[in-house]
């Protein structure tokens, strides 16, 4: 009946000497012999494991209803499916099968036995799983449907550090709280670790982008919230999302990576994450590759650990504050070429660069050098690669230091970057010999060669050696 029970106190698998038997849902079927007993694999409404030994799957189980454990079970790799509760107040083996939580109603797992799963597969029909108490899932979780409901203390963790530890997520099978993951140790690799969290009904994964760990045992817990997280800005950004943020909390020796977040609407004006070190301090702008609902692939997070969607200042790089070395002898200009790189991100015009009064530049490999018209580099798709200016001193000019001349790089919204110049025009090299005639040389005839006879040679602002050629 809907209500009735069935104690099962014999040795045997219930129900002994039937080839089936039909369970009505509501019902509960109690393994209770003072003893060791096998589950017969049927389709259970509720199961409950009670008094005696070690209960035992036998084969493939199924559990409608709640299952109670007050007793210890080991499922000998048996695949597990749940649709109601599932309370652990004893031990749970599962070997290296699978429990398959499938239910159509809001179902809990609970107890005061911690729980730890082999592979956990969440498939619901309806309603959402919550957790009443950690849980830890040794090898695979897979979101497949269905939203699982955490919190700091009734915290999910995946101990396996494979990246492909946990498959799934989307707007229907997420995180709703905190996601716990183990991390490899000695570890610096191209992989991505998913954290498909959500908040409120909505789906904000994360994912940690190349993460760098040191010894021993490391974890990162996520968690996405749909509030203002508060902060301010630095001059990297001009504005931020005050409707979602994330949070990352590590654990060990844990070193660097990068980030991606996404949500379910436009990101637009956005183009870039943000980072803090607090939730309410001063937000930086980390990059990231902008895409419709998400930004990708940040810089290295550091010690940042709050992270959000914001709208970053345009920003011009150069590869060095100044450029020494340019010299030349008066009268023989121009000078010896020497170069520095410009990039950009988040550029919304073409970038410019003014030549100066005595240094002139190039963007063509060192030829055709402009004396005073603006030089523009093209920004594509926002940004500026990394590219080479090339720069000599200026031919005619007298001798003198020019260390002044300052080469600006522009560009609309974006601060002006400067790159200062440092050169020198010198005294032009001269020669001096102590005659300009040698007189004397005789041998007789046959007997050659001749004496020697001598002059000095001096010289200063010399550039090369000299060189002598005998007539």
């Amino acid at each position: 009946s809907s209500t009735g029970v069935i104690n099962v106190s014999g040795t045997s698998n219930f129900p002994y000497g039937f080839s089936s038997v039909t369970l009505n849902d509501g019902s509960t079927v109690n393994y209770n012999l003072n003893g060791n007993q096998n589950i017969f694999a049927t389709t259970y409404s509720n199961l409950t494991l009670s008094v005696g030994g070690t209960k035992s799957l036998t084969e493939a189980t199924t559990v409608n209803g709640t299952l109670t454990i007050s007793r210890p079970l080991t499922t000998n790799s048996y695949q597990l499916t749940l649709g109601g509760d599932f309370i652990q107040n004893s031990t749970f083996t599962q070997g290296i099968g699978t429990v398959l939580i499938n239910g159509n109603t809001t179902q809990t797992i609970s107890g005061n036995t911690a729980t730890t799963f082999y592979n956990l597969t969440v498939n619901k029909t309806g309603g959402s799983l919550s957790l009443s108490k950690a849980v830890a899932v040794s090898n695979t979780l897979s979101l497949q449907s269905g939203i699982i409901n955490t919190t700091t203390t009734n915290l999910l963790s995946v101990t396996n550090t494979a990246a492909s530890a946990i498959s799934g997520g989307s707007a229907t099978a997420y995180i709703n709280g905190p996601l716990l993951r183990d991390l490899p140790a000695v570890f610096s690799s191209s992989v991505s670790y998913n954290f498909p969290v959500g908040k409120s009904g909505n789906y904000y994964p994360f994912v940690l982008e190349n993460p760098v760990t040191g010894t021993g045992t490391i974890t990162a817990r996520v968690e996405a919230y749909t509030s203002n997280p508060g902060g301010s800005l630095d001059a990297s950004l001009s504005a931020k999302s005050t409707t979602e943020y994330w949070s990352l909390t590590t654990a060990g020796n844990f070193t660097n990576a990068g980030v991606s977040i996404a949500k379910p609407t436009d990101i637009s004006p956005f183009n870039s994450i943000s980072g803090s070190a607090t939730q309410t301090g001063t937000y930086t702008s980390l990059f990231g590759t902008a895409g419709q609902k998400s930004i990708t692939n940040s810089n290295s997070i550091g010690s940042n650990r709050f992270f959000g969607f914001a709208t970053a200042n345009p920003v011009i790089s150069t590869s060095a504050a100044s450029v020494s070395g340019f010299t030349y002898p008066e009268g023989h200009g121009p000078s010896n070429i020497l170069s520095f790189n410009v990039s950009g991100t988040y550029l919304i015009s073409n970038v410019t660069l003014q030549p100066t009064t005595n240094y002139e530049i190039s963007t063509m490999g060192g030829a055709s050098f402009t004396p005073m018209t603006l030089i523009t580099l093209p920004v594509i798709s926002n940004s500026l690669s990394s590219t080479p200016v090339y720069v000599r001193l200026k031919a005619g000019l007298a001798i003198g230091s020019y260390t002044t001349d300052t080469i600006k790089i522009m560009s609309t919204n974006a601060i002006t970057k400067t790159v200062i110049m440092n050169g020198t025009v010198t005294t032009p090299p001269t020669l001096n010999v102590s005659t300009s005639s040698l007189t004397g040389f005789y041998y007789g005839y046959g007997q050659g060669p001749s004496t020697p006879l001598s002059f000095t040679i001096s010289g200063s602002g010399l550039v090369a050696n000299v060189a002598l050629t005998a007539p």
